[in-house]
């Protein structure tokens, strides 16, 4: 035997509505820290590598300052630059190392 189920009926403007606002929060409200942590955590793996990649030598100081970094922003900036620089100094203008 079938149980019924309960239907809500929304118009398609409402609907719509919803979902374009679900699809374009772009603070991330939603998100977990736990989410935050992860996010940021592989920007740094992916930033690490790829100052590897292009022969830089990340000492461990500059590894750990890295992966304690949970701005997403900051870490973008950083993955930027880090494909054009040509010195470390080039990558991490706006920080002290």
């Amino acid at each position: 035997m079938r149980r019924p189920t309960a239907q809500i009926a929304l118009s398609d403007a409402v609907t719509r509505q919803y979902m374009e606002m679900l699809m374009t929060t772009g603070t991330c409200p939603y998100y977990s820290e736990f989410f935050r942590e992860v996010y940021a955590e592989g920007m740094a793996i992916g930033l690490r590598t790829m100052l590897t990649a292009r022969g830089f030598d990340v000492s461990e100081a500059l590894a750990s300052e890295i992966d304690e970094c949970t701005d997403p922003t900051l870490l973008i900036a950083w993955i930027t630059r880090a494909a054009t620089a040509e010195t470390l100094d080039e990558v991490f203008c706006d920080q002290v190392q």
